[in-house]
């Protein structure tokens, strides 16, 4: 049986972005976009628990999105890939659901 390299590539893609579909890691992207950190600063910047920040390092990193280095007792994670910030960008600029579009107006209508 021969193997299908176009369905392989597309499981690839689907794989990555599956990774990318959660909120806690697009935030962990975006903190890496500005530099390579480690994980006690990402649970610093973000708030969540260790575990859950390693966790979700653990599907970024099994996505090859990151990548990590051992800085002798830290282990620091930086983004894999150059372009992932033009994508993280893009994905920013969809519209978002009215509701959201709404709200978010209010909000930064209230900040003035």
């Amino acid at each position: 049986m021969a193997v299908n390299l176009q369905d392989e590539r597309y499981q690839v893609w689907a794989k990555k972005l599956r990774a990318l579909a959660h909120p806690a890691r697009l935030q962990l992207l975006s903190l890496l976009e500005q530099r390579p950190t480690c994980v006690h600063e990402l649970v610093r910047s973000t708030r969540y628990r260790q575990p859950y920040v390693s966790q979700q390092l653990a599907v970024l990193r099994e996505a090859e999105l990151v990548c990590n280095v051992h800085d002798g007792p830290y282990c620091r994670y930086y983004l894999a890939c150059p372009e992932l910030p033009d994508l993280l960008d893009k994905v920013s600029q969809l519209p978002l659901p009215k509701q959201l579009a709404q709200a978010t107006g209010k909000q930064q209508a209230n900040e003035k």
